[in-house]
């Protein structure tokens, strides 16, 4: 018999206010009240006989098999009542996924999880540790650059991709900046592409000074680890909608100009390919993986999906580029390489009437101009109103001699070797359409991995 609070109609849900309905037999208020008051056996009716709880948290790694274990293990994590800092829901018709921070005594704990349901109950959940947001260490301040008559200041919160920190000034004029506080001894992403200030040094040497005059970096000064940034919050592409074409060929062409300006040089501080191939492989970020950040955890649980949902051949090709990258890093620079921005996605990408805006200089790279644009189309093709072949095209044509298909064939192999883990990680996630998706684009990067595989087959 399932427990009174868990036996109850079927209620219909607004799920982010799009006027979506959906019915779901387990109840997030149900599981917010466990949280607050340590009591976790209503879940004990939630879950299959058989679910599978797999979490990882700093220094260890859990996981349990059935109702029993997993109740276990939340009451051992939270024994006592404990006050919500944090608590957001998205609802999907096969699951839920949450996220929380919960204050206990001095400390604040922030996790993600992700339910999967068949018919009524749980078959498994997902569980991450992140860094903190809402209070804690990430409210220690950091001192101000000089000069600046600050009236206000406010922490922006970030996604746990790394450790570096954001805040927001304003101003006794009114004028709002972004300050991005670098710390490159705790930063994984940094560790691994060998970044001993990135940014700082691209500002300070005139790097970005020489950017095209369409793209925009917003950074007006720097002040010891500290990029001073114009706000420009207001131009970000929004994630809420799709990108038309157009507006995907002014961001190529943008990115375009910059790759012809840079071609054959090599320029300080930018990333080594090798690294920047290596950097998100599984070994990689197994000692990332137990500490406080999010993303390498995703990652590395994700490759271990990867070697199961992916055929043998792409594995061991992929594997093998992590375990020594410089042969493929080699071949990739066989033709021109130029600077690339690296991280070509949604989130450091906005547009105005006349300017493309590029934030997050982190991981820029030399390397050929095709890896910036296999990392574009596969964080971003999905939301664009155009196909991948279209996309393809519109990169040839902005590009024109800076790019040949040999090259952007082992992109494809290279760019899988970088953010594959993440693609195989959907396949966990609470939403079963998004797990089809994956699906798809494990297929469709798996044979454009093969077409890579077979250049350096022959060479």
């Amino acid at each position: 018999m399932r427990s009174a609070l868990v036996a109850r109609d079927l209620r219909d849900r607004l799920i982010n206010g799009l006027g979506h309905r959906f019915i779901l037999p387990v109840d997030p208020n149900v599981l917010r009240r466990c949280y607050e008051t340590a009591d976790f056996t209503p879940l004990l009716d939630w879950y299959a006989d058989d679910a599978i709880f797999d979490a990882l948290v700093p220094g260890r790694r859990v996981t349990l098999t059935g109702p029993d274990a997993i109740v276990g293990l939340l009451a051992e994590w939270w024994p006592e009542p404990g006050a919500l800092l944090r608590w957001t829901v998205e609802e999907f018709p096969t699951g839920l996924t949450v996220e929380l921070e919960r204050e206990t005594g001095d400390e604040v704990w922030r996790q993600r999880h992700f339910f999967q349901l068949e018919g009524e109950r749980v078959v498994r959940e997902q569980a991450y540790s992140a860094r903190p947001q809402a209070r804690g260490r990430s409210d220690v301040e950091v001192a101000l650059p000089p000069g600046l008559d600050v009236v206000a200041r406010e922490p922006l919160t970030h996604p746990g991709q790394s450790g570096n920190r954001l805040e927001r000034v304003r101003l006794r004029d009114g004028t709002a900046l972004v300050l991005k506080h670098l710390f490159p001894g705790g930063d994984w992403i940094a560790q691994g592409t060998k970044d001993e200030g990135r940014e700082l040094t691209f500002f300070q040497r005139g790097v970005f000074d020489r950017l095209p005059p369409t793209i925009d970096h917003a950074v007006v000064s720097t002040y010891e680890h500290t990029l001073v940034l114009r706000d420009v919050s207001v131009e970000l592409v929004s994630p809420s909608r799709r990108w038309t074409r157009a507006e995907s060929r002014r961001i190529l062409e943008a990115a375009a100009a910059m790759h012809r300006t840079f071609a054959g040089e090599s320029l300080p501080a930018a990333a080594a390919l090798a690294d920047r191939l290596r950097f998100a492989g599984y070994e990689a970020l197994r000692p990332w993986a137990g500490g406080e950040d999010l993303i390498p955890k995703v990652i590395f649980v994700g490759w271990e999906v990867f070697a199961d949902a992916v055929a043998p051949d792409v594995v061991d090709a992929v594997f093998a580029v992590h375990a020594a990258p410089e042969r493929l890093a080699r071949e990739l620079s066989a033709g021109t390489t130029t600077l690339i921005h690296g991280d070509l996605r949604w989130a450091n990408l906005g547009l105005t009437d006349n300017r493309v805006v590029m934030l997050d200089w982190g991981i820029a790279t030399i390397a050929p101009a095709a890896l910036d644009f296999a990392w574009y189309l596969l964080l971003n093709g999905r939301r664009i109103d155009a196909t991948y072949d279209e996309l393809i095209d519109d990169f040839r044509e902005a590009e024109g001699d800076l790019v040949d298909e040999r090259t952007l064939e082992l992109a494809w192999l290279g760019q899988f070797c970088i953010h594959g883990g993440l693609i195989a990680h959907e396949l966990l996630e609470s939403d079963a359409a998004k797990r089809e998706v994956a699906r798809a684009e494990l297929e469709w990067w798996s044979n454009a991995a093969r077409r890579g595989l077979a250049h350096l087959a022959t060479a």
